[in-house]
């Protein structure tokens, strides 16, 4: 049962991604006016923590990003 309901949380999380990349999609394109989504900010917090447990690189993540446009 465990598993499934890990299943199921990474199922639900993709969810919730798609919802947030569809606001942007249609705020682009001026279907929808802006407004801040708590539910997304939260989200997003929850993830940068996760990802911080679970980084394995010395360098921080700043220098990896400016490190890959170069």
């Amino acid at each position: 049962m465990v598993v499934i309901e890990s299943e199921m949380d990474e199922i639900r999380e993709k969810i919730r991604r798609l919802e947030i990349e569809m606001i942007l999609v249609e705020r682009k394109v001026g279907v929808i006016p802006e407004q801040k989504d708590l539910r997304a900010w939260s989200n997003l917090n929850k993830l940068g923590k996760k990802i911080g447990v679970l980084w394995k690189s010395k360098k921080p993540s700043w220098q990896l990003i400016s490190e890959s446009r170069r």
